[in-house]
């Protein structure tokens, strides 16, 4: 396969472990016959220095994170791409212009994609950028943490976060994620089809395993002490820094041996803080910022212990990186972590410091605990390899190619409709290929006295109405409408104008916002009725 790549979020200074995992994933994915065009970004492009073999770094030039999806499929250029030898990167000139065609995407034939003669197009970020992508596409999602803890974020990136997620999961072929605590996060909470989202476990360097003469000179250039409790992690809300002192200063509060702390990850601003924080606990804390790739092992492998704290992870890196090492850990009881761990270390409730601080001192005393788990930790170690990511990564590609196909049902989903095919406010329904004819719906707009007025249901493409309609309250209503013309990937939108919840009319004590129950909800592509309610 010809696999394009948007590189353009890619900033492995900031991103923390999941920086490394794909640099660690792109390195094994090089090594298969595929062939690979990284589309990358001004203040990225020479960051992929690690990779050799099939692939082509592509340069667009502009800031803007939409550029790419202009540059690839919306708008024609007038300059033609040309080779940059002394950078070894294609260039992506700016774009001027208008639309080609009255559709949005006009003939991507006709587009710089058409040059690279993509099979499929990966967004390994979060987020599927361009959106939609005339081609299968396949984007990772780690995790939905936003949603556990919308605390944690910005109001703005909230904001953002839960306008892309969805519109990511109903858009993309396929979803990776890294874990099945994620996966079933997904599938709850933007009903994806389960088999639309693939679990890809993430693997362990070799490097980690094998002690290597620069350890010691690795450790001395960062003064490190003989002994230390080490936790690796950007200085986010959710990975649970205060609550790790706290625990150190109960031990110390107790009367136990407070080991000192090594901390790692990249210089936030309230990385300083958490200084200053155990300065004023008088616990001893060393923080190293962002480390060198080539560093970390030899971190890992001169700690005593890894301590991991964090209330959300969607795999949590850091405890196969120790394992391999030999080193033991204690983490958190919560979300992927048991998952991935498995009896190989310590578990404990993150949001209790005394728990916490009795794993550190049974795993930094117990010398018949630390031998145990560091054998099993070894083995579950091993459990995790690059090889094998790279291979479930490219099944999940071939497989979202498949399912483009227009024989197969995957190539329509719907979002926004309830397990009891109920909608609220909007429905979005997805057609990512094939040659799509029409759309059934029928249904029954509810009854709630005289406090619900007559709903009106609107149905759309892009900007483009394809029927409105005002429905009679309790009377069974049919919409069948043609999509000739319509070329995939596109969304169509079902909106009722007016909702209502159940409770609040004195139904029942349903507090759902409800407008329209469906009996019958089909997509007709090529010669195939496709059939979206829920059994």
């Amino acid at each position: 396969m010809r696999i394009g790549v948007n590189l353009r979020p890619f900033r492995p200074e900031i991103m923390g472990g999941m920086g490394d995992c794909f640099r660690e994933l792109i390195q094994e994915l090089l090594k298969t016959e595929h062939t690979f065009f990284f589309f990358m970004a001004p203040w990225n492009v020479n960051s992929l220095d690690f990779a050799k073999g099939r692939c082509e770094k592509i340069l667009v030039e502009e800031d803007s994170h939409s550029t790419i999806g202009r540059a690839l499929f919306g708008e024609r250029v007038r300059k033609a791409l040309k080779a940059v030898d002394r950078f070894s990167v294609r260039r992506l000139p700016r774009l001027h212009g208008r639309l080609a065609s009255g559709d949005r995407h006009g003939d991507w034939r006709a587009h710089p994609a058409s040059k690279f003669d993509l099979d499929l197009w990966f967004c390994p970020f979060t987020a599927l950028e361009p959106r939609p992508v005339p081609l299968p596409s396949v984007v990772t999602i780690p995790d939905v943490q936003h949603e556990a803890y919308p605390q944690f974020f910005p109001e703005a990136e909230l904001r953002l976060r839960r306008t892309y997620f969805p519109a990511t999961c109903s858009m993309s072929s396929a979803i990776l994620t890294l874990s099945e605590f994620s996966k079933k996060d997904i599938v709850d909470r933007y009903g994806v089809a389960p088999d639309r989202v693939h679990v890809v476990y993430t693997g362990v360097s070799p490097r980690f395993f094998t002690p290597d003469l620069g350890d010691a000179a690795v450790r001395a250039k960062y003064n490190l002490p003989e002994r230390y409790l080490y936790y690796p992690a950007n200085a986010w809300p959710h990975k649970n820094h205060s609550l790790l002192l706290i625990a150190l200063r109960v031990l110390a509060a107790t009367g136990r041996q407070v080991p000192p702390l090594v901390l790692s990850g990249a210089p936030l601003e309230t990385a300083s803080d958490l200084v200053r924080f155990a300065d004023h606990l008088g616990v001893q804390v060393r923080h190293l910022g962002y480390l060198p790739y080539l560093d970390i092992p030899a971190i890992y492998r001169g700690a005593r212990l890894l301590v991991f704290p964090s209330l959300f992870e969607g795999f949590g890196m850091p405890v196969i990186e120790a394992m391999a090492a030999g080193v033991p850990v204690a983490a958190a009881s919560v979300t992927s972590l048991p998952e991935v761990i498995g009896d190989a270390g310590i578990l404990f409730n993150p949001r209790k410091p005394d728990e916490i601080a009795d794993a550190i001192d049974r795993l930094w005393n117990d010398e018949k605990l630390r031998t145990e788990m560091i054998r099993r930790g070894r083995e579950q170690a091993c459990r995790f390899s690059w090889a094998e990511c790279a291979r479930r990564t490219l099944e999940a590609f071939d497989e979202a190619v498949r399912v483009q196909n227009p024989a197969t049902p995957a190539c329509v989903s719907a979002q926004g409709l309830m397990s009891d095919n109920w909608m609220g406010r909007e429905l979005v329904i997805t057609v990512r290929g094939g040659e799509p004819r029409g759309i059934l719906v029928e249904g029954n707009s509810p009854v709630a006295g005289s406090k619900l007025r007559r709903p009106t249901l609107v149905l759309s493409a892009g900007w483009r109405r394809l029927h409105r309609e005002c429905l009679l309250p309790n009377e069974p209503f049919r919409l069948q409408c043609s999509l000739s013309g319509l070329k995939p990937p596109f969304e169509l939108r079902l909106r009722a104008a007016r909702t209502f919840i159940p409770r609040n009319e004195g139904w029942n004590d349903d507090l759902r916002e409800l407008s329209i129950h469906f009996s019958r909800l089909e997509v007709e592509i090529g010669d195939k009725r496709i059939p979206l309610l829920n059994a």
